[in-house]
């Protein structure tokens, strides 16, 4: 029973849980490719479920690092995420999804809530920084 608790302390669940990585020339988590190329059109179902995954890997690792997301709420829902803008008492919700044509990105409230990721992720980058001041670079 020692050696099991020992084995499980050891476990990287997030590393289980999220694996990241590339395939050929896309970005990929848990074998979901993030993106589309002109010749080869991946469907919308596998990004945007990639988003999904990208939206949950955030909000864990902003939680675990005590990161506060000063502007923007994640709200990882699958291949139906959204992100949200949070100006005063007023929140404006974008979708983390897209649809229809072969472009990732030209898709305005799609283009939104990518920024907002975007700034999530920033977030968390300098509330490990702020824990982990001797190391120059991390994400």
């Amino acid at each position: 029973m020692e050696e099991q608790i020992k084995n499980l302390r050891a476990v990287n669940v997030l590393d289980m849980t999220f694996c990241v990585g590339i395939h050929e020339s896309y970005g990929t988590i848990n074998g979901l490719r993030l993106g589309r190329l002109p010749h080869e059109a991946i469907e919308w179902n596998e990004i945007n479920a990639a988003f999904g995954q990208v939206a949950l890997l955030v909000q864990v690792l902003g939680e675990k690092v005590g990161a506060t997301f000063s502007e923007y709420e994640i709200d990882p829902r699958g291949n139906n995420s959204y992100i949200r803008r949070i100006t005063g008492s007023k929140a404006i919700e974008y979708p983390l999804f897209g649809n229809g044509g072969w472009k990732p990105f030209g898709q305005l409230n799609l283009d939104h809530a990518i920024v907002g990721l975007i700034y999530c992720i920033m977030q968390v980058e300098g509330k490990l920084k702020e824990l982990h001041k001797n190391v120059s670079r991390l994400l």
